[in-house]
């Protein structure tokens, strides 16, 4: 099946996609490319070798499962262009880390889980991007700390030596700590920074 002129739009992870990375062409995606191979058997139809881009913007690679009429069941490979990406702290060093050398430029990819259903789609895309963003968001003070810790060791000789040490070991605590939060705490950024919960 081949789609000419399609268009993607009101889809939630999109709507967030383009407050994140603040690109408008998110929240309608016009699709150059949109083919895949489909099966139907009574009421579940298989889609494979899936292929949706929007030049310049986004492209899904992958296999989807529609089980019954509605249950989704998919594994879709995303990229993203790395311009866009640029907005979104801790996206390209913590989620969109693959690289596709034989796929179209300018790309950055990750794999996406697709569940629940046609009504209610859910993705394990969006907690992953929330949580590179706390995490980014608390590593940038803490860099900025470690930065003046090194200062604090070359200014003082010996004294200013162990104050740095005792620094690093402190922010090494605390860094952890909020790793640990933020991998389980995307529900703590909704809760606490309005666009987060849209």
């Amino acid at each position: 099946m081949t789609i000419k002129n399609g268009v993607v739009e009101n889809l939630p992870l999109l709507t967030r996609i383009a407050d994140f990375t603040r690109t408008d062409r998110f929240r309608r995606v016009a699709l150059e490319q949109a083919k895949g191979d489909v099966t139907r058997r009574g009421a579940d139809l298989e889609i494979r070798k899936l292929i949706l881009q929007s030049s310049g913007l986004l492209r899904v690679e992958g296999d989807l499962d529609i089980k019954n009429g509605n249950d989704l069941n998919g594994i879709l490979q995303v990229g993203v262009s790395t311009d866009a990406l640029r907005w979104m702290p801790g996206a390209q060093t913590q989620v969109f880390t693959e690289s596709r050398p034989g796929g179209p430029p300018g790309f950055a990819w990750t794999e996406v889980r697709l569940t629940g259903t046609v009504e209610a789609p859910r993705e394990d895309l969006s907690n992953r991007l929330l949580a590179a963003m706390g995490k980014e968001l608390i590593a940038a003070p803490l860099g900025l700390a470690e930065k003046g810790i090194e200062v604090l060791g070359t200014a003082g000789g010996e004294p200013g030596k162990g104050a740095a040490e005792v620094g690093r070991e402190v922010l090494k605590t605390t860094e952890d700590a909020a790793g640990k939060v933020m991998e389980s705490g995307a529900d703590l950024l909704k809760g606490v920074v309005p666009l987060f919960g849209k």
